[in-house]
């Protein structure tokens, strides 16, 4: 039997699961767009927070606010789960009757999807590397912080993407609470000195993954991520009713952002999966969590997480490049 070729399919069938970033270095290489008609190697999502009484999330409906929307591989995806989101945002026409506080939590931020596959590993400076593989692409969905920080090495280095050619992005993290985790992106010094010329199996991965329906396409994931109106309607008024049940929470098992963003707020402490979804995302359960309670918004907050899941859109383009 070929084991390597079998390998190779596992990896290429391998997607889904969102890379988490522990706190230390992890090193990366960055997908380069899947399509030749992209201009740029992610996608910029708009996602409304703290959504209803139970505080979910859902990505904007609004096409104006969120043009991806209109992107045609996702209405096609759509359209074949039977997913109607015509009608505009409810929770952008809400905002205007909300008060102060909760027009707040629930105004869009921006999120960005790159695909990527994780090379390595180390907790600290001194630790030596742990072997990631370097076979399988993962998502990474992260906030303005981490966006900027791949955008200026991909800006200062070139086509870090070229696979005869390729610059590792190297994505330390700091902190594990709800105010001290920071993110540092630069590109990895070895594969400076050194360009990484991909090899064939991980080739055939990243043709097979990134293609459209295949199993890294972000399209394909955004697409999975979206409620219907009528799910949103739901959430904003907390009041079940006759709805597509193709997106968002999937009935029977974790919701869609199950390992993704957890922390202090009332959906996460609510959540019954709160106790596996904190160290997934390499966070400490919040205190007020461990016996099911809500936990408020903490005055004061810094952390870098939670500002660049509740930053507000700033540009009117589609992608924003420092001066």
């Amino acid at each position: 039997m070929d084991f390597e070729k079998m390998r190779r399919d596992k990896a290429a069938r391998k997607g889904g699961d969102f890379l988490k970033l522990q706190v230390g270095d992890t090193v990366v290489y960055v997908c380069g767009p899947s399509r030749a008609e992209d201009d740029v190697n992610y996608l910029e999502v708009t996602v409304h927070y703290g959504v209803g009484p139970d505080e979910k999330m859902a990505i904007c409906l609004d096409p104006s606010s969120n043009p991806i929307i209109l992107n045609p591989v996702i209405q096609k995806f759509l359209a074949e789960k039977g997913i109607d989101v015509s009608g505009g945002c409810p929770v952008c026409n809400a905002l205007p009757s909300m008060d102060p506080d909760t027009r707040k939590r629930c105004s869009g931020s921006d999120r960005f999807l790159f695909q990527v596959v994780p090379f390595k590993f180390r907790p600290t400076n001194s630790a030596p590397w742990t072997d990631l593989g370097g076979e399988s692409i993962a998502p990474l969905f992260v906030g303005q912080t981490v966006w900027d920080g791949i955008t200026d090495v991909l800006l200062e280095e070139g086509d870090i993407c070229n696979p005869e050619g390729a610059t590792l992005v190297k994505i330390n993290r700091t902190g594990t609470g709800p105010r001290d985790t920071r993110y540092k992106c630069a590109a990895d010094s070895d594969t400076i000195r050194t360009p990484l010329r991909l090899g064939k199996g991980l080739r055939r991965v990243l043709a097979a993954g990134l293609k459209e329906g295949g199993s890294a396409d972000s399209y394909k994931l955004v697409a999975d991520m979206m409620r219907s109106t009528a799910q949103v309607e739901e959430l904003l008024t907390g009041i079940a009713g006759t709805s597509d049940t193709g997106s968002g929470d999937t009935a029977g098992g974790p919701p869609k952002c199950f390992g993704l963003d957890y922390c202090d707020d009332n959906e996460c402490g609510a959540c019954e999966y709160r106790f596996d979804c904190a160290p997934k995302c390499g966070m400490e359960l919040h205190e007020s969590h461990k016996a099911g309670g809500k936990a408020g918004k903490v005055s004061g907050d810094t952390d870098e997480l939670e500002t660049e899941m509740k930053r507000s859109k700033k540009a009117t383009g589609p992608a924003r490049k420092k001066a």
